[in-house]
């Protein structure tokens, strides 16, 4: 579990979510001295790791820290304990020890939430994990989502998942955060002047 934030918000995300979905395992990768302090929960089942990764760390350190958070949680994956896998680790460590452990069959997907107009919003993935990829490797996002719907309307929030390339997902990413900083600034501009 890697943050500026430590474990603890990935932890009350975690909470909220089983919370709200009763049929779900999560699995809590992290150093003991930081997991055994959080609360016990039925749907939580903690796994200890001697290291974790720092942005500090180069991609060879990476790879050399076998026992890091991030590889046993790969591993967890790898080994069918675990469906998916969610990280906030340095993008260069994520794509290198994923491309190690899991191999080249499965490529990884960064899978942000977008919020949308019905305040439903969606999951897009993949938004620059994968630059280059091909059909299956599409599918595959898809199914590591379970459902997929072609978009139509992106910010009326029809569709629950989109899939794209990494190059794709990322240039809509950024086109859709710079839109919404705009609008934010535009907005705010016309609310002080006079009469706003």
């Amino acid at each position: 579990m890697g943050s500026e934030h430590g474990p603890k918000p990935a932890f009350a995300a975690a909470w909220q979510f089983v919370k709200k979905h009763k049929d779900v395992q999560i699995i809590l990768v992290g150093k003991k001295t930081e997991l055994s302090l959080l609360p016990s929960h039925p749907q939580l089942q903690l796994q200890f790791a001697e290291q974790t990764l720092s942005a500090e760390d180069s991609l060879v350190g990476a790879l050399r820290k076998t026992d890091s958070s991030l590889r046993i949680a790969l591993d967890l994956v790898k080994t069918k304990q675990a469906a998916t896998l969610v990280s906030a680790s340095a993008t260069a460590s994520f794509i290198a020890l994923a491309y190690s452990v899991l191999g080249s069959e499965s490529k990884p997907a960064f899978m942000p939430w977008v919020p949308a107009r019905n305040g439903k919003g969606f999951v897009m993935l993949d938004v620059g994990a994968s630059i280059e990829v091909n059909g299956e490797d599409l599918y595959g996002f898809a199914k590591t989502a379970h459902r997929f719907k072609e978009p139509r309307d992106l910010l009326d929030g029809d569709q629950d998942i989109v899939v794209c390339d990494g190059y794709g997902g990322n240039l809509t990413l950024k086109a859709l955060e710079g839109a919404m900083k705009a609008v934010s600034q535009q907005i705010r501009t016309e609310l002080k002047k006079p009469g706003g």
